[in-house]
């Protein structure tokens, strides 16, 4: 547990990568039941990326082209899943601004960008670079969407398993929020999500070295 709560990106990745990779293949190994083999080939052939389940920061999104991408990425969403007043008048807004010139554009997206956190409740406390937070994902498809916010990212996730890509299972639980026994909004990566999350990754790792399965 002390060694799982240390741990924070970018000051330890390969301790990070190791543990996340382990939590992905400990499950399998423990229980004999379980039909479900980890496709090594797939792993080993694909570029691996630490991801933040929950977005931490603009910086990513510098240039006014990254910028109108990540707009337009929640408003597709916006307009396929949310039709509440707030909403609306959020895609409204994101419209609106990708109408501007790249530069005039630019000027004026952080209020925009925050405002949009705020309506997915990211704008609360400081980024969180915690294990609690970091999921392993492909590099495609982890650079394809920029940095967005938790709903993005999810739907991006059930797209691909949907179509038979491989995503690591701990990687698909934590945006199906299976870790979460109480189910909350899924529109939300919250605290409670996260502890559930560590907690999870805690235990699995907990009972497999327990089980005799590593030489401690």
């Amino acid at each position: 547990e002390e060694e799982i709560a240390e741990l924070a990106y970018p000051r330890h990745p390969r301790r990070i990568r190791s543990t996340l990779l382990l939590s992905n293949l400990a499950p399998l190994l423990q229980h004999p039941q379980s039909h479900i083999r980890f496709p090594f080939e797939s792993f080993k052939t694909a570029n691996w990326d630490i991801e933040h389940v929950r977005s931490v920061a603009s910086a990513e999104l510098g240039s006014p082209a990254l910028q109108a991408e990540w707009l337009r990425q929640t408003k597709r969403y916006l307009e396929l899943v949310a039709q509440e007043p707030d909403a609306v008048a959020l895609q409204v807004k994101i419209r609106a601004h990708l109408d501007l010139a790249p530069r005039e554009g630019a000027a004026v997206f952080e209020p925009l960008y925050a405002e949009i956190l705020k309506y997915f409740h990211e704008d609360d406390g400081e980024p969180d670079n915690s294990i609690a937070n970091l999921v392993l994902l492909d590099q495609e498809t982890n650079r394809s969407y920029k940095n967005a916010v938790f709903p993005v990212k999810r739907q991006r996730v059930i797209e691909l398993d949907a179509h038979g890509v491989f995503v690591p299972h701990c990687t698909r639980n934590v945006f199906l929020k299976s870790y979460s026994p109480s189910v909350g909004n899924a529109l939300y990566w919250t605290q409670q999500d996260r502890d559930e999350y560590q907690q999870k990754v805690i235990e699995t790792l907990s009972d497999f070295v327990k089980g005799g399965w590593v030489d401690v």
